[in-house]
């Protein structure tokens, strides 16, 4: 738009120079308006709307789902205890409500393990202190260990042991119980 003006500028100034020319503003063209555009009609949706699930009719509860209890003259693994170091005592804590057992059994496996002895704690009364004092090779299980009052659920097992140790291969012990 300024060259526009600055062209009509710069003729007027020759027309003005010369004699006997009639001189003539011109003035710059207004721009055209074009009228608005009509509304376009909406698109149609890209999926069609589905109609809403019918309501499902209500159903009974589902009762719990229980693992079947074991049988009762047979060895129940109860916990299993890693040992990582050479020199030391281990624990797992058990958690349920049949933890109640008359005998213990270990079980060892993938290198030897020296026991000293296992501290049987129980949700209530004084715990009891198993003195092992034997060597057991993987894949072998030690003597059955009478608890002297069965029936009291235990809470926790505590083994004092000495071993090889491996960070890498360690041994594992696998407590057994029979109810």
């Amino acid at each position: 738009m300024n060259q526009f003006f600055l062209c009509s500028a710069l003729l007027s100034a020759l027309l003005a120079c010369q004699p006997g020319v009639a001189q003539e503003v011109v003035q710059p063209g207004r721009p055209q308006v074009q009228p608005p555009r009509p509304p376009r009609p909406p698109r149609p949706p890209v999926q069609p709307v589905r109609p809403p699930y019918p309501p499902r009719p209500p159903q009974p509860p589902r009762p719990p789902i229980r693992p079947p209890r074991p049988p009762v003259n047979s060895w129940i693994p109860i916990a299993t205890i890693v040992l990582r170091q050479p020199v030391e005592q281990a624990g797992a804590g058990l958690r349920g409500s049949s933890n109640n057992f008359r005998y213990l059994k270990l079980r060892v496996s993938n290198r030897p393990l020296t026991l000293d002895h296992l501290l049987v704690s129980y949700d209530y009364g004084p715990a009891s202190s198993l003195p092992l004092h034997y060597r057991l090779l993987p894949g072998h299980d030690s003597r059955s260990l009478s608890l002297q009052l069965g029936g009291r659920r235990i809470r926790r097992l505590d083994l004092w042991y000495s071993s090889g140790g491996g960070l890498f291969s360690p041994a594992t012990v696998t407590v057994l119980g029979l109810r």
